[in-house]
């Protein structure tokens, strides 16, 4: 008697397999963009627009004021329950660092960084509102000294 120790799956079974863990992995974070075809709304209702400010020409050791500024339907939206700045150098193995911004007003959110020393480093928002975390691509920076 022979016993089968594992299932076989057929080429197409491991495709379906991809694609369903594809779906899962990136089901996590939005772009805040609602998708093609027509979407469902977000689940706490429409998602606030994100305009972000980052200093055009920082300086290590000098303090620095990172930005966003979010709105809905043209109007500032101060009803965000957090948002954060992922600050990280472009090297390989970089620790990141994560700062809460705080609310200033009109749909403005700000935290104040120091940039420990000269290099190229990447910043990405997180927005969590109306139940979803929005975010986009890193952006780069060039800090000299």
């Amino acid at each position: 008697m022979a016993v089968r120790l594992a299932p076989r799956f057929s080429s197409r079974s491991w495709v379906n397999l991809v694609a369903a863990g594809l779906v899962v992995a990136t089901a996590g974070c939005g772009s805040g963009q609602p998708a093609a075809g027509g979407a469902p709304p977000a689940v706490g209702g429409p998602l606030p627009t994100v305009g972000v400010a980052l200093p055009r020409h920082p300086t290590a050791g000098r303090d620095v004021v990172l930005a966003v500024r979010l709105t809905q339907a043209g109007a500032p939206y101060n009803r965000a329950d957090d948002v954060m700045f992922e600050i990280w150098k472009d090297v390989s193995g970089a620790k990141h660092t994560l700062l809460h911004a705080k609310r200033t007003g009109d749909g403005l959110y700000t935290a104040h960084y120091r940039f420990p020393s000269p290099g190229n480093y990447k910043v990405i928002y997180h927005v969590v509102a109306a139940g979803n975390m929005i975010m986009a691509a890193p952006r780069h920076l060039t800090v000299t000294k």
